[in-house]
Order: structure tokens, then sequence, then C-alpha cells
């Protein structure tokens, strides 16, 4: 049998030229038929890889944020630094892709590698001492702002793409309603913003 004339239909593929339309046209611009004329192929073939257009947009999430180091997470108890590492992973991940961004905090659930970031992250705050709530909260918060910070960087003319991540994350941390006490030690403040933060 000879080969086909052009490589085989596969879910890597597919995944693959959905982010390169995002990256160029952004997320409106992924359809069915567009991805059939990227690929050289029918659309209804495309849906023996992907169920949906959802199925689509889990799976190019999913694939930036199996980009991101975790093994900081798994070192010891200097949480802070392993704060900082992540973020910044975490960002240049989300930077070569930032058109993707505004999808990323939509359906974790179908996502596994964004489960395995969360759980590492809250893992390993817990090992440092963290209180479990403690740890959940601030993992969610921190990855909202490194999301968020990657838009603002993106933007048009944005001062943020003057400023570096470390110096974010440190107003981050200023700004939250933990006071970080000695890593292992850590108490809510009690401004008024933050007693109805912590009230809801």
């Amino acid at each position: 049998m000879g080969r086909p004339r052009q490589p085989l239909l596969s879910r890597e593929r597919i995944v693959s030229a959905a982010l390169a339309v995002v990256d160029a046209d952004g997320l409106d611009a992924v359809s069915i038929r567009r991805l059939a004329a990227e690929l050289g192929v029918r659309g209804p073939s495309l849906y023996n890889h992907v169920a949906t257009k959802d199925d689509l947009l889990d799976a190019m999430v999913d694939t930036v944020v199996a980009e991101v180091d975790l093994s900081m997470f798994t070192g010891g108890p200097d949480w802070r630094g392993a704060l900082e590492v992540w973020a910044r992973s975490y960002r240049a991940a989300l930077a070569r892709h930032p058109r993707l961004v505004p999808a990323l905090n939509q359906g974790m659930g179908r996502r596994p590698n964004a489960l395995r970031q969360a759980d590492a992250v809250f893992g390993g705050l817990v090992a440092a001492g963290w209180p479990r709530r403690a740890a959940t909260e601030v993992g969610a918060l921190l990855r909202f702002f490194v999301t968020g910070s990657t838009l603002g960087s993106f933007a048009a003319d944005s001062p943020t793409t003057r400023r570096s991540t470390a110096a974010r994350i440190r107003t981050w941390t200023r700004r939250t309603c933990w006071r970080v006490g000695s890593g292992r030690s850590m108490t809510p403040r009690s401004t008024p913003g933050c007693r109805r933060y912590w009230t809801g």
C-alpha cells in the first residue's frame, strides 16, 4: 500500500492547527470549516477526533497548561519561591498563546493538566504549612492573577509590559487578605475590605 499523500489526521494535529488559528486570528476564528481547510480534509472527518468545539477548546487549553513547570512544588517549604517560579512558568506558557487566555478559566474539570496544576499548587502550599482553605484560595487567586496580568501585558500600549512578573507577585501578596507570617502562620487581615471577603 502506498504512503498517504498527506499526514494522517489525529487529535494532536487538529489541536496544533487550532492553536495556530487562535494565535493568528483569535478564538472566534476557530471553526470546523476553517480547521478542515487548514488541514486539507473534509469537515466531518474532524469529528472522529474531537466531539465538539468545546472539546477542542478544552484540548487546546490543556495542551498549553501541560507546558507549565510544576517541579518546584516538590522541593521543600520555600512556598514563596515556588509560587514565583511557577507563576513565571505559567505566564511564559500563556505568553506563547495570549489569545487563548480568555478560555483558561472555564471547564477545569474537563482538563487533566489543569487539574494536575491545581493539585500541585495546593499540595505544595499545604506541605509548607498553609491551612487547606487558604491553599485552595491562594492557588486560585494567583492563577487568576497570572492570567489577568498576561491579558493586560498583551493589550496594546499597556504599561504592564514594563513591569516584571516578580513585581506583580509582590503587589498581589500585599493585597491579599492573608497576613504572611513565618510561612506556617497565616492569619486573615482585618481591613474592612478583607472582613467583607471573609464573611461573604
